[in-house]
């Protein structure tokens, strides 16, 4: 599957499952210490507006980590990540993508569908005219394109399947 597609596929499963939440749990964290299914989309969503931002010539995401630490992060958990789908532990979001505590699911979705129609048409292009555009990553310091896609791909299944163990 081209990865396009299969970052579509993600976002659609991801959008799919947001609307199965009841309204009551709506704003309701699934177990102590862990996110709402409102905060899980706004983090979700927070994440497209910086990656559209990054791909239309704006600021990325901060680097958060050291160049040691990050070099590491890089060599050692990105392949795991990219490879396997899965994130190990329960790495803490980047602070630009820190959900409020609640929030609409309407205006939510709403930017969540505005962010994801400036990065697809954005990566459609870019992987069209093979760009060495690179996006910035708080912990993996800078992605290639293909690298950056896989991440979000991977990023929206492991919220999509938060929002499910509800």
């Amino acid at each position: 599957m081209d990865v396009l597609q299969e970052h579509q596929r993600a976002l659609d499963d991801f959008v799919a499952r947001v609307g199965a939440i009841p309204p009551d749990q709506w704003t309701v964290a699934r177990a102590p210490g862990h996110w709402s299914a409102a905060q899980e989309l706004a983090h979700v969503t927070l994440t497209y507006e910086i990656f559209a931002s990054e791909l239309s010539g704006g600021p990325g995401m901060r680097i958060a980590v050291p160049v040691v630490r990050r070099t590491i992060l890089r060599w050692l958990v990105l392949p795991y990540v990219l490879w396997t789908g899965r994130f190990p532990g329960r790495p803490r979001a980047p602070r630009e993508t820190r959900p409020p505590e609640n929030g609409s699911r309407e205006e939510w979705l709403g930017r969540l569908r505005i962010a994801t129609e400036t990065v697809s048409a954005s990566l459609a292009t870019a992987l069209r005219d093979r760009s060495r555009i690179r996006l910035s990553h708080a912990y993996f310091g800078k992605l290639t394109l293909r690298e950056g896609l896989r991440l979000v791909t991977v990023h929206t299944r492991h919220h999509a399947r938060k929002l499910s163990e509800r």
